[in-house]
């Protein structure tokens, strides 16, 4: 009998992936680069995941492992089994599935049962399984005209205002100061050519919503409306999330914003709670790459209430 599952979370900067024992006992955790084959070459992603899996292969027999589920960035949906064997490389010869990373968080939470989770990181986007199992998405549509609510939007509307600060189209306040420090610039001016090149990645530009955060925190106004706007923006995401899937009582959160801006989520949770009196605001039962793992039992038909508890409790 294979005794060991394999839950992957591959999200667009790096990937963690986590051995679980059939009886769920957290056997072995490593991690690696992105397998994000949209944000790096296929073959550079496949080479990532192999260096993952050879990493698990040397704590446990490959023969051993029941199941691997891995949650991949690059996907809005299920994958295709020629997909999934092709990214797993040489191991293709190991039974697994694929899908969104945003899958196995959402699967962290409902565990396969009807739910909703809203996810602000760098980019922004909801997820829900509805009482018949289809799934849903709102959001998803990407920085350049999407992503309301995200690190990359509370970024960008920092930038925006410190600029306008710069010009005398707005009055100078902390936010202005914060930026010239962060960028280690005298002049504003001097970011655009930085801001600009290619290799500057979203990433990057999204780390700047934490000076917005700090000044919020410090109570410059215009940073704590900027935040205002993005809680409004992640309500507007969920409340279309929560009216197409049915599920009006709990919403889970997840993502560095709503797990670190506690400015944001407790925005969030105020204007849900106006519009849905009652509902729960929650973070997920388990993290993403166990949420994985709950899949990969489910797809080799195990999964259940107990297996559910024990990883609910893996950190």
């Amino acid at each position: 009998m294979r005794k060991y599952y394999v839950g992957i979370d591959g999200g667009g900067t790096y990937t963690k992936a986590v051995v679980v024992s059939r009886d769920g006992e957290l056997i072995f955790r490593t991690a690696g680069e992105t397998v994000n084959f949209c944000a790096v070459r296929f073959d550079t992603a496949r080479k990532n995941l192999e260096d993952v899996i050879t990493r698990i292969t040397e704590v446990i027999p490959e023969e051993e492992i029941a199941h691997v589920f891995i949650g991949c960035s690059a996907l809005e949906s299920k994958a295709d089994a020629d997909t999934t064997k092709r990214l797993m490389g040489r191991y293709s010869n190991i039974s697994a599935d694929m899908d969104s990373d945003l899958y196995v968080a959402l699967y962290g939470h409902s565990f396969g049962k009807q739910g909703a989770m809203i996810v602000s990181g760098t980019g922004s986007m909801g997820v829900a399984i509805t009482e018949n199992g289809s799934i849903i998405t709102c959001g998803g549509w990407g920085y350049a005209f999407g992503d309301e609510g995200s690190a990359y939007y509370i970024a960008v509307e920092g930038l925006r205002y410190a600029s306008k600060m710069a010009d005398g189209r707005e009055e100078k306040t902390k936010l202005y100061y914060a930026a010239l420090k962060h960028y280690g610039v005298d002049d504003l001016y001097k970011i655009i050519d930085a801001l600009y090149l290619p290799e500057y990645s979203r990433n990057k530009v999204a780390d700047f919503s934490k000076v917005v955060a700090q000044c919020a925190d410090e109570g410059d106004s215009i940073c704590e409306s900027i935040l205002d706007n993005a809680a409004r923006e992640l309500c507007s995401l969920s409340s279309a999330l929560l009216r197409r899937s049915g599920k009006y009582d709990t919403i889970a959160v997840y993502g560095g914003v709503l797990q670190n801006n506690r400015y944001v989520l407790s925005r969030l949770t105020e204007y849900l709670s106006e519009e849905f009196p009652g509902i729960s605001v929650v973070p997920p039962a388990a993290l993403p790459e166990f949420g994985a793992v709950a899949a990969a039992m489910n797809a080799d038909g195990i999964l259940n209430e107990t297996l559910i508890k024990k990883l609910c409790i893996l950190k």
